[in-house]
């Protein structure tokens, strides 16, 4: 019986975490704090019933989590030097706190109970049923009136799920762990077929969206994930033919995509929003400004500089009016993750960051699941260079991500409990676990 109790408490955590998959297209609510609160208490009952500490082992990959929790605890402690303190400090102590305990869980060790075709599923069912959403809530616009159609889709994606900043990154998530399903997985044929057929789907929600940053992730993706089929399948051959169909393709998009039309470096907002930001970063380069000074500061240079209200301020103001009726300065924000870091916590806090970027493809995964990983970082880094952490880039993706592909069935071998008490045996040792938790 507390054998059972024992593989039963592995799974809770792993629940857990596929249930803040299902939540990630939404906005921050209580179906998102429940399933922290669950991932959480779950990971604590299994770390402490099947007693996982006496597994853990001092190796490399642990500084992968160690810089996520340093990245955390830059918030508090250059609090401590910051004169002022507004809602905003609070704020990002909550969005930024996965990066420390998803850092402390993967420091401390995880089971084996979570498959990368387990997280493919859930994602793919979630992004169908946003989509099934939208359709009940559209408005009656003809498809063949498309440019009203497709303007009305994205108001109404905005009303009913999230911006399309959020809903692009998590489709764009979701076709890496169906790449990896289609091309990695043993399960069935006609679950890899369906797969398929919903992530055409899902890139075509993409390319009807107004969201460019996630149009030019997915395109790279497209093509490195059709090379490594073609590898895989030894179809190299038509490599060629591949490449100039998607090309053909992607040119045709470019040419009618009203988001491309008329694009100008000097009328583009991000362009004064950052200079903004670069003199800030200049002042105080070392250590940054702190949270709260860093907006404040970046608030007030705007206000003064007449390029940055003309070309970003009135525009949003205009738009934040419209939509929601009131104004919050503290909104306004570099549109760059990179930028913000270097702004609130200076040459030393961008480092930081930079390697909780580059150190999980270099560290974590063995063998193939690198390449994923890695498209997981460069989904998350192409938004990270034109949205912010904590608004429209949800920082809890870096994290769940590298600690999901690092902790899967398919990892390499773990240093598990060889002791029969153990709740999931030790592949390494006399005991055997299987890919669904059972015990040989």
């Amino acid at each position: 019986m507390m054998d059972k109790l024992k593989q039963l408490s592995a799974y809770i955590p792993s629940i857990g975490i596929l249930l803040i998959l299902c939540s990630l297209p939404f906005p921050y609510g209580n179906f998102q704090r429940y399933s922290l609160y669950a991932a959480g208490i779950g990971y604590l009952i299994d770390y402490g019933l099947n007693q996982r500490w006496r597994e853990w082992r001092w190796s490399r990959e642990k500084w992968v989590f160690i810089f996520f929790m340093a990245f955390y605890l830059c918030v508090p402690v250059w609090q401590l030097f910051d004169s002022s303190c507004t809602w905003l400090f609070y704020k990002k102590m909550e969005t930024y706190l996965p990066f420390f305990v998803l850092g402390l869980f993967g420091f401390l060790g995880f089971n084996r109970t979570l498959k990368p075709e387990y997280v493919a599923s859930v994602m793919v069912l979630t992004c169908l049923y946003v989509g099934g959403l939208l359709v009940y809530r559209m408005p009656d616009v003809s498809i063949s009136a498309f440019p009203v159609w497709r303007e009305a889709l994205n108001e109404t994606r905005i009303q009913t799920v999230n911006s399309h900043m959020v809903v692009n990154m998590y489709c764009n998530m979701t076709l890496v762990f169906v790449a990896w399903s289609l091309l990695e997985s043993s399960w069935p044929r006609w679950w890899k077929v369906s797969l398929a057929v919903l992530s055409l789907g899902i890139v075509a929600g993409i390319l009807v969206s107004e969201g460019r940053t996630g149009q030019l992730t997915v395109m790279p993706l497209i093509v490195a994930f059709l090379i490594a089929w073609l590898y895989k399948r030894s179809y190299l051959k038509w490599f060629p033919v591949v490449m100039v169909v998607l090309l053909a393709g992607f040119g045709l998009f470019w040419h009618y995509s009203p988001r491309y039309h008329d694009l100008s470096v000097q009328d583009n907002p991000r362009l004064y929003i950052w200079r903004v930001g670069h003199t800030i970063i200049e002042e105080k380069p070392i250590a940054g400004w702190g949270v709260s000074s860093a907006r404040e500061e970046f608030i007030k240079r705007g206000n003064e500089n007449e390029d940055f209200r003309l070309h970003y301020l009135l525009e949003y103001e205009y738009g934040a009016k419209e939509r929601y009726g009131v104004v919050n300065p503290l909104i306004i924000h570099p549109h760059n993750a990179f930028m913000e870091t270097a702004m609130e916590f200076g040459f030393i806090g961008l480092v930081i960051f930079l390697l909780c970027l580059v150190l999980p493809p270099l560290l974590l995964p063995i063998g193939v699941q690198r390449w994923y990983l890695a498209a997981c970082v460069f989904a998350f880094a192409m938004q990270a260079m034109f949205e912010c952490l904590g608004f429209c880039l949800l920082p809890i993706w870096l994290p769940l991500l590298s600690f999901i592909w690092r902790y899967n069935s398919q990892s390499d071998c773990p240093s598990a409990l060889s002791d029969s008490r153990s709740g999931l045996g030790d592949t390494c040792a006399v005991r055997h676990t299987c890919a669904d938790g059972r015990i040989e």
